[in-house]
Order: C-alpha cells, then sequence, then structure tokens
C-alpha cells in the first residue's frame, strides 16, 4: 500500500543503513491501535513513530530481523524470538539458516541448540542436499566462516532426507536426532600423532571434546571447543607437561600440529634459560624428546 512505512531500526532506536540488520517496523494510517483487552503487549508492540509528522503516530514491531539490500529489498534473517545465547554471545539461528540455503548444495536448512554431553550448548545445522552426492561439510564450514563470525559457525552438521514434521507440519525440532561423532569430525583427512609431544595432545583433546579420533590437522573450535573447554585443555596440558603456557596459545594455534609445533618452541626458549649448572645439553634433549605422560 502506498501509505504503508516500512522502516529497520537498531536496538537503540535509530534507523539502520544497508546492509545492517535490525527490526522491520511497519507505520501508516492502517495500523491498528493495539491489541484488544491486552494493554501490556499492545505497549510493546505499538509503539510512537519517530519519525512520523503526524501527531499520536504509531508504528508495529514485527519481531522480523531484516536488513535492506542495495536494490531496495528487504532481507529476512529471522525472528528476533528466535535469538539464542550460547557461550555469552546473543545468536539469531535464522541468520545462520539463510546462509545455510544460499549454498548451492543445501536445498534446506535449520539451525537449533544442543546440549553436549557435557550439558554445554552448540549450534547444530541440520541440512537437506540438493543433490544425492555428498556434501563436503568441510568446505561447507569454511564458507560459513567467511560469512558469519566464527561464535556463529555450527558446531556439528547433520544431513538429513527430510525433516521430522508435527501433525501441523511445522519441524518437529524435538525429533531431530542428536549429533553423532561423525557430523561433528569433519575437518581434515585423519593423519596419527608423529610425536610424544603430539600423543599426548591428542589424548587431552579427544577427553576434552569426548571425540575419538582426533587428527593432528584437525582445529580444535571446529570440532566443538570453545573457550571454556580452551581454558580445561590448557589447565590439563600445563599440568602434565610441566610447564605454564597461556590461554591465548589455543587461539594462536587451534590446529592440533601447529600448537604441538609452538608448545616445542616454547619448551626450547624455556630450555636456553637454563644454567648449565642446572641442565646440560643432553639432558635439554631428553627432556624434549620424552615429554612425561
Amino acid at each position: 500500500m502506498a501509505t504503508t512505512t516500512t522502516d529497520v531500526l537498531n536496538q537503540a532506536g535509530y534507523l539502520t543503513s544497508f546492509g545492517e540488520a535490525g527490526e522491520l517496523y511497519i507505520g501508516g494510517p492502517q495500523v491498528a491501535r493495539g491489541y484488544l483487552q491486552r494493554a501490556a503487549f499492545t505497549a510493546e508492540r505499538f509503539v510512537p513513530h519517530p519519525y512520523s509528522s503526524e501527531p499520536g503516530a504509531r508504528m508495529y514491531r514485527t519481531g522480523d530481523r531484516v536488513r535492506y539490500q542495495s536494490d531496495g529489498n528487504l532481507e529476512f534473517l529471522g525472528r528476533l524470538d528466535h535469538q539464542v545465547k550460547v557461550r555469552g554471545f546473543r545468536i539469531e539461528l535464522g541468520e545462520i539458516e539463510v546462509a545455510l540455503r544460499q549454498q548451492s548444495e543445501i536445498q534446506e536448512a535449520v539451525v537449533v541448540v544442543q546440549e553436549d554431553e557435557e550439558g554445554e550448548k552448540q549450534l547444530v545445522a541440520f541440512v537437506i542436499p540438493t543433490a544425492t552426492s555428498a556434501l563436503d561439510l568441510a568446505i561447507l564450514r569454511a564458507d560459513l566462516k567467511r560469512h558469519l563470525p566464527d561464535y556463529m559457525v555450527p558446531g556439528a552438521f547433520v544431513v538429513l532426507a527430510a525433516f521430522p514434521l508435527t501433525p501441523n507440519n511445522k519441524i518437529d525440532q524435538q525429533a531431530l536426532p542428536a549429533p553423532t561423532t561423525d557430523d561433528r569430525i569433519q575437518g581434515q583427512t585423519y593423519v596419527a600423532p608423529r610425536t610424544p609431544l603430539e600423543e599426548i595432545l591428542v589424548t587431552i583433546w579427544q577427553d576434552i571434546l569426548k571425540l575419538v579420533p582426533i587428527g593432528i590437522h584437525e582445529n580444535f573450535f571446529e570440532l566443538g571447543g570453545h573457550s571454556l573447554l580452551a581454558t580445561q585443555l590448557i589447565g590439563r596440558l600445563n599440568q602434565q607437561v610441566q610447564i605454564d603456557l597461556p590461554l591465548r596459545t589455543m587461539f594462536d594455534w587451534p590446529i592440533l600440529a601447529d600448537q604441538a609445533s609452538a608448545i616445542e618452541e616454547f619448551l626450547l626458549q624455556e630450555m636456553t634459560h637454563l644454567t648449565d649448572s642446572k641442565l646440560d645439553q643432553g639432558m635439554a634433549t631428553k627432556s624434549l624428546i620424552t615429554i612425561p605422560h
């Protein structure tokens, strides 16, 4: 309708720019005054129109998260009431679903929050591929990381032929299966540990992440790791190897083989600061090769 106005506002109530996500507000003379006998809900949804010249003009908060595209069209990103909080981050599940559906290999997608074995919340993506050929989930994950922040990339991807439905023909999220180990390990081809230190890291990673097997080219965060688990891992590693690595080690070197190389370098640097009276060269070499299990 010509008299209808559509505005996209951010959380502070200001108009967004092109490409910036916000909530869709609808204004115009056709907007109702509110809900019958629901004063609280009316006050929440029908709000004063800050950009109208008409006295008493109001607009309706739709609860839809959208953004204006460069051509002037609105792109729907999901519902604001579908926001979740995972590890301290507010996440719009619909935005992840939109990013998944934009992949040519995916016909449909739904993202939910499930708890892992330790009771930690994780994002799980359920996808229906467009073809019968298997999806390369490692490539899919890498592409998502180009469009979404790391904390919005699901920790597991489950490929289904169809979604379970309720009697009302809606997706039955309660009937969606829990991801298996194979759904979470979708990274590099498995390569076994080559050194005593890599063996230690693999053992700790597998215990912390509850995944077996883990190869040396896997990425901690792509396997479902997060800051809380990283803290546990560093604590275990420092105790077992008897060193004092900072937490940022997990973020600087999230790939196991790179992490092992960085720790080896750290150990070498530590040894160079020891005086000859405390440790001769032969003992240093032995300590580096036979890190205690």
